[in-house]
C-alpha cells in the first residue's frame, strides 16, 4: 500500500522536505505544517518549501522555524501539488535533487509524478489525506495544534464545508479534530470573515468592474499590481475575490485573473454545476478540481482572458 510505503521511507530517513504549491492556500499550508509537527515529534529534520510568500492571512498557521534555505533532503514530499510545475522554483531546487520523491494529493488531474504517489480525488482536501497518514501510518497523536492546522486545511478547501466536495467523511474528520479542543470558531473567522478596510475597498472596485460573457454565464474579475498598490495589499490578501464571480445568480463559470507584471497571469477558475474547469486548466498546464482549478498563463492580460474565454466557450 502506497501510504504504508511512504511512511516507511519517512521512518527510515532523517531529513524531509515538504514542498507546497505556488500561490499557497490554507490546505497546502495547514497540511504541510501538520505533517511537519508530526514528523518533528519523531525527531526528524523537517522544513517546508514554497516558491513565493505565504499569504499574510495565513500567518496564524505558520512560524519562521518551519522554513529553511535550500538543502539536500533524504526525502521530499509534494503536498497538494497537482502538477510538478506548480512547485515553481522548488521543483529544481528541492524536489528533483531528493533521492526519494513522494506525493500526497487529492486532485483528479494528478497522474502521479513521484516515486511514491498517494492520490485520492475523493478526499475533499489534502488535509483529509494527511490526517489519515499521521494517525494511521505514522501512528502519531493528532494533538490540538495539529488538529487546528488540518481543520483550517479542510475548511478552506471545502469553502467552509459548503462546496460539493464535502462528504460524510469530511464531517466525521472535522468532528474528531474539533474534539481535540482547539478554537474552531476562531479558525473560521480568520479564514472567512475577517477583512481589512483596504480589502473591502479593493473588492468594491473589482465588483464594479466585473465583466460578463456568454449570456452572463461567465463572469471575469481582474486584479493587477496597480490596484493592489493603491490599497497597499498583496495578492495573498486578494484571494477571496476568486469566489465572487461564481456567487452571482446565473453564472456558471467564474474567472479570476491576477496580473503580475506584464505577462504573468495567475488564473483561478470556479464553476457551479456542469463545467469541468479542471479539464480547462489541465489543457494549459494547470490543474485542480472539477469545480475549482487554476493555471498560469504567461501572456498579456488581454490575451490570457481571450485564451480562457475561448476554452470556456467550447464547453459551456
Amino acid at each position: 500500500m502506497i501510504m504504508k510505503d511512504i511512511a516507511r521511507k519517512l521512518k527510515e530517513n532523517n531529513s524531509i522536505a515538504l514542498v507546497i504549491h505556488v500561490n499557497a492556500d490554507a490546505d497546502c499550508v495547514g497540511s504541510a505544517v501538520a505533517l511537519l509537527k508530526a514528523l518533528r515529534s519523531m525527531d526528524k529534520k523537517v522544513h517546508i518549501f514554497c516558491d513565493g510568500d505565504i499569504p499574510a492571512r495565513l500567518s496564524f498557521l505558520i512560524n519562521e522555524d518551519y522554513f529553511a534555505s535550500e538543502d539536500v533532503y533524504d526525502v521530499c514530499i509534494a503536498i497538494d501539488v497537482a502538477e510538478k510545475g506548480m512547485m515553481g522554483a522548488m521543483e529544481d531546487k528541492i524536489y528533483n535533487i531528493a533521492p526519494v520523491k513522494c506525493c500526497l494529493d487529492h486532485h483528479s488531474t494528478n497522474k502521479g509524478y513521484a516515486d511514491y504517489n498517494y492520490i485520492d480525488p475523493t478526499a475533499s482536501a489534502a488535509g483529509e489525506i494527511v490526517y489519515a497518514f499521521i494517525k494511521d501510518f505514522l501512528n502519531q497523536e493528532i494533538t490540538s495544534d495539529i488538529a487546528m492546522q488540518l481543520y483550517a486545511a479542510i475548511a478552506s478547501d471545502t469553502g467552509s464545508f459548503k462546496y460539493s466536495n464535502t462528504t460524510e467523511r469530511t464531517h466525521e474528520i472535522a468532528s474528531k479534530l474539533i474534539a481535540t479542543g482547539f478554537d474552531a470558531p476562531h479558525v473560521m473567522r480568520v479564514l472567512f470573515e475577517r477583512k481589512t478596510k483596504e480589502q473591502l475597498m479593493l473588492n468594491s472596485e473589482v465588483i464594479s468592474n466585473l465583466e460578463f460573457h456568454m449570456e452572463d454565464k461567465v463572469c471575469v474579475a481582474v486584479v493587477d499590481e496597480e490596484m493592489l498598490s493603491k490599497y497597499n495589499l498583496d495578492f495573498g490578501e486578494a484571494d477571496d475575490i476568486a469566489s465572487i464571480p461564481r456567487s452571482i445568480v446565473g453564472v456558471e463559470v467564474g474567472v479570476y485573473i491576477k496580473v503580475k507584471g506584464e505577462n504573468d497571469c495567475k488564473i483561478s477558475l470556479r464553476s457551479n454545476e456542469y463545467v469541468d474547469v479542471a479539464a480547462i486548466a489541465k489543457s494549459l498546464g494547470g490543474g485542480g478540481h472539477i469545480r475549482a482549478a487554476g493555471v498560469t498563463v504567461k501572456d498579456s492580460p488581454a490575451k490570457a482572458k481571450e485564451i480562457i474565454l475561448n476554452l470556456i466557450q467550447k464547453v459551456i
